[in-house]
């Protein structure tokens, strides 16, 4: 920012940033290159803190966000905001190590490839995601979620049976999970709610929110969170039906919830970043059957919604060029 630019009004400077975003992404030419920041912990190291640090205090995570802001002056930011650790460790939650919590103080947090449900199951949630969800994926990655396997049926219950199967909240271990779930609900809701007045702070100082919403590839969803990367890489060969149908579902799911997710925050830019449509994991031919078609079609849906697709092929896609083209102009 010029000497010049540090005298202007913050809602002047907020318009011509959204501005100079809006028509990049519209294919026009501006005055320079816009430049959003987003983080994991860069803004721990500007400002002499761990990684931990800002996983654990969202204090500190406020603060070395706002002296990054401050000193790079984007035209958008991104909430980096990852002070969740304490809520992780009461959780005891499985798939994540991070800074304090498996991994060491000063690195990003790492994932950890899992198989979460094995190929039998795939009927079991193409009947009821929710049920699945609910009573056997989340139970497996994290012992807070453990009780939730006695979640009754609802969805099979009627008149007297809706009463009787309240018992269920009797069990001990639904109990322990329930209070567990509270507990972290309020250490969650503390950070976002620290961090939604940070964000109308840097708003108000002439900064747009960037990201409105992140998801993933629905194929990218399998993977990542339900099958792990070598079940992912074999149900293409032993179960492609029912790895397309499952495709067919979160083809319907993952807008829906970017539709009720962007709607309560300022920015329009959905973050979706990509994992396992790359060259190095499945050919051309598998990426034309698995990987685009759901992929496209989330992505046409956002767009319909006034919303922006921001995608970021996390690895080499040349071989796919062509393909990724097919997408409208001037609108991600």
């Amino acid at each position: 920012m010029t000497p010049k630019d540090s005298d202007r009004d913050p809602k002047e400077l907020y318009q011509e940033r959204v501005e100079r975003i809006a028509d990049t992404v519209a294919l026009k030419e501006t005055d320079r290159v816009p430049y959003i920041y987003l983080t994991r912990f860069w803004n721990a190291k500007l400002a002499d803190m761990t990684s931990k640090d800002t996983m654990y205090d969202v204090e500190k995570s406020i603060s070395s966000n706002r002296k990054a802001i401050e000193l790079l002056q984007p035209d958008a930011f991104g909430a980096a905001n990852y002070a969740y650790g304490q809520a992780l460790e009461k959780l005891d939650y499985h798939p994540l190590e991070w800074p304090g919590g498996g991994a060491a103080d000063d690195v990003c947090f790492q994932y950890i490839d899992k198989e979460l449900m094995v190929p039998d199951e795939y009927d079991e949630y193409l009947f009821d995601p929710t049920a699945f969800y609910l009573q056997k994926y989340l139970p497996r990655i994290a012992t807070g979620f453990e009780g939730l396997k006695h979640f009754p049926n609802f969805p099979t219950l009627s008149e007297w049976n809706i009463i009787y199967n309240l018992r269920a909240f009797a069990n001990p271990e639904l109990q322990e999970s329930f209070k567990t779930l509270m507990e972290v609900g309020e250490m969650v809701d503390h950070s976002m709610t620290k961090m939604t007045e940070f964000i109308k702070e840097m708003m108000e100082a002439g900064y747009p929110m960037a990201i409105g919403g992140f998801c993933k590839a629905p194929y990218d969803h399998i993977v990542d969170f339900l099958r792990g990367s070598k079940g992912g890489m074999l149900d293409m060969f032993r179960h492609e039906e029912r790895v397309l149908k499952t495709l067919d579902i979160l083809t319907e799911y993952i807008p829906r919830t970017m539709m009720k997710t962007a709607s309560r925050l300022p920015g329009k830019i959905v973050f979706i970043p990509l994992h396992w449509g790359l060259d190095g994991f499945m050919s051309p031919d598998q990426f034309d059957k698995f990987f685009w078609p759901s992929l496209r079609q989330v992505i046409v849906v956002l767009i319909e919604n006034n919303l922006i697709p921001c995608v970021l092929w996390e690895g080499d896609c040349e071989t796919r060029l062509e393909t990724i083209a097919d997408v409208p102009a001037g609108k991600c």
